[in-house]
């Protein structure tokens, strides 16, 4: 195996090369393991898996083929926030290093690829700018952020209107639902063209209370 094609296996994944540990482990083409759940991933193009995390503290396992490891003088560690901004030298260690452990300082978007210099002093890639990101991660360490307006009675019933703010919302988790008079939590729906109304139907003992259940992306 060349040296070129050692760094190719690395970032695509010929095996469990590059990855991400944040309570488990997931390849570079894999959806990232949080605290055993698997938070959700979006795939766009030809780049790697977005991968959402809820924690700042990430740990990039650095594997390859033993024979290549005398061969090999440097590893250095890329990053950059967002994908058209500038490959930045974020980490460098020797062959003997097993992973590189990254705190970051804010949330967003990060890419990571990694470059590998033999004793002769090559680098592979040679040109970095030219290569595709080998992990994306969108990191997200907030809560959603819940805020109720009662907008009173209508025709239908008791109107509710419902903001939900957070970069990386899952729609697919939000849930609304109401008690009524047995105590029993029911849920609500949305007033048609209102897409952040809820209506309790007035029929219901309503007790004035409700639920609301959202979660985002990274798991939050």
């Amino acid at each position: 195996m060349t040296m070129r094609q050692l760094y190719r296996n690395i970032l695509l994944g010929g095996g469990t090369a590059l990855g991400l540990f944040l309570g488990g482990l997931a390849s570079a083409q894999s959806p990232v393991i949080q605290n055993g759940a698997e938070p959700a991933a979006v795939q766009e193009s030809t780049q790697p898996l977005r991968n959402y995390l809820r924690s700042n503290v990430i740990r990039l396992p650095i594997e390859f083929n033993p024979q290549l490891r005398s061969a090999i003088q440097e590893i250095r560690l890329y990053c950059k926030e967002g994908l058209d901004a500038q490959w930045t030298l974020r980490e460098k260690t020797d062959s003997s290093a097993d992973a590189f452990t990254l705190r970051l300082q804010k949330d967003g978007e990060y890419a990571f690829t990694m470059v590998t210099v033999d004793k002769q002093g090559r680098a592979f890639p040679e040109d970095l700018q030219k290569e595709s990101p080998g992990l994306i991660v969108i990191v997200d360490t907030q809560r959603p952020v819940v805020e109720l307006t009662n907008l009173g009675q209508s025709q239908e019933g008791h109107l509710i209107q419902c903001e939900i703010r957070d970069a990386n919302l899952d729609i697919s988790k939000t849930h609304f639902a109401f008690q009524c008079g047995d105590k029993v939590f029911r849920a609500a729906e949305q007033v048609r063209g209102r897409p952040n109304v809820f209506c309790v139907p007035a029929q219901a003992v309503f007790t004035g209370l409700v639920r609301v259940t959202a979660h985002d992306l990274a798991g939050n």
